[in-house]
């Protein structure tokens, strides 16, 4: 009977309860202050996230560049060599018209120009395969900075929040409102973009992408590389073939002189 007398005296259920209430407050205050060191620390990690997002992506934009920059030239060289495959169309369409003298080199040059057809079809075959490859890997470049270009987004988004939430945490009277009963009502305004729980998952998904994207610039890199070297090869090939055929006309051109020079001493003789 005194146990119930002293519980039903208001003025202990108005102790019992702000002791209850005391005791709410101080374990909110303390997870509240452990929130917020969380999110401090968060907002760390995510700084240094960024950091190595942003130097990824200037390596990957170089690595590009680089690898553009080649492929401009493998077009330029396309075309190049496109032209000097009309020219040694019209010089074998022009000595098939040409009415056969006795010149002893025609047969060696008409195989000659025949040869570097063939070697020019065989080159601008193989430069068209490089430039499908390059043209895959610089899709492959641009979706690994489509990527890491969100992720920063999302990275810098987080900060942002993540910094009010911080300053929500450690000055709570901004915060304070009434419910409609006049009740006092602590919230936060700002929340994480991500939860707490889902933090490490986000951290492996930049991780993922800093791996493709350091996978694709290395991938650039051996195939500018690959690239140049094939290049010179093939423009060295071309040159050397160019050099014979070169000689071998100008040896037909001397002959036809010498027959023309000939042909007109005799002719102003008879």
């Amino acid at each position: 009977m005194s146990r119930r007398t002293e519980y039903d005296d208001p003025i202990e259920i108005v102790r019992m309860a702000r002791l209850a209430v005391k005791e709410a407050n101080m374990r909110a205050t303390r997870m509240q202050g452990q929130t917020t060191q969380q999110l401090m620390q968060r907002v760390k990690d995510l700084k240094y996230w960024s950091g190595e997002i942003d130097r990824e992506l200037a390596d990957v934009k170089e690595e590009h560049d680089d690898l553009l920059r080649c492929y401009r030239r493998l077009q330029l060289c396309l075309d190049i060599t496109g032209r000097a495959s009309r020219c040694n169309e019209s010089c074998l369409a022009v000595r098939r018209k040409k009415v056969q003298v006795g010149d002893h080199t025609s047969d060696r040059v008409d195989m000659e120009l025949h040869k570097e057809k063939e070697l020019m079809t065989e080159t601008v075959k193989q430069m068209k395969e490089v430039g499908e490859r390059v043209e895959r890997q610089l899709e492959v470049n641009q979706a690994a900075r489509k990527n890491l270009l969100r992720d920063l987004t999302l990275k810098q988004e987080a900060i942002t929040l993540d910094h009010k939430s911080v300053a929500i945490g450690a000055d709570g009277s901004k915060t304070v409102v009434r419910t409609p009963d006049g009740d006092r009502l602590d919230f936060r305004e700002g929340a994480p973009l991500q939860r707490m729980s889902e933090y490490s998952e986000w951290i492996e998904n930049t991780g993922n992408n800093l791996n493709y994207a350091a996978r694709a610039r290395v991938h650039s890199r051996k195939i500018g590389q690959k690239l140049c070297q094939s290049l010179r090869e093939m423009a060295s090939q071309l040159r050397t073939e160019a050099i014979a055929v070169e000689a071998l006309l100008k040896d037909s051109v001397r002959n036809w002189q010498e027959w023309k020079d000939k042909f007109t001493f005799a002719s102003g003789y008879k």
